[in-house]
């Protein structure tokens, strides 16, 4: 004789999460499939506060326009600057305020001695 499904009430097999207490820090000691929710395994997205609480990173916004027309293809946020970087190799470092400027373009890398004009392939 087949089996059949049961028409019973649907299980819920995930645990409930609370994702903002990050009252345990960071643990990296610790194996993953061992740590209790409070316990943050990687730093994306938190801001380490001066006495080494931890604190959920705002979200993202166009605050800042670095110009040109290609196309950001990566950022990271060091510090107090989000540094992205479009497909043209153009470096820029962004502040709290919006305000944009070069790190790398080819205008730095042709005033170099010598001129870095050619990239290698």
């Amino acid at each position: 004789m087949p089996r059949t499904a049961s028409a019973g009430a649907p299980v819920s097999i995930l645990r409930d999460a609370t994702s903002r207490d990050f009252s345990g820090g960071l643990d990296v000691a610790d194996s993953e499939l061992n740590l209790n929710s409070k316990y943050a395994r990687v730093l994306d997205n938190l801001i380490v506060g001066l006495d080494g609480t931890l604190d959920v990173r705002q979200g993202t916004k166009l605050f800042s326009d670095i110009g040109g027309t290609s196309p950001i293809i990566g950022s990271r946020y060091f510090y107090r600057y989000v540094v992205p970087m479009n497909a043209a190799a153009e470096v820029f470092a962004i502040d709290g305020q919006g305000n944009s400027t070069a790190v790398w373009n080819s205008a730095i890398a042709g005033a170099m001695v010598p001129p870095r004009t050619k990239w290698p392939s």
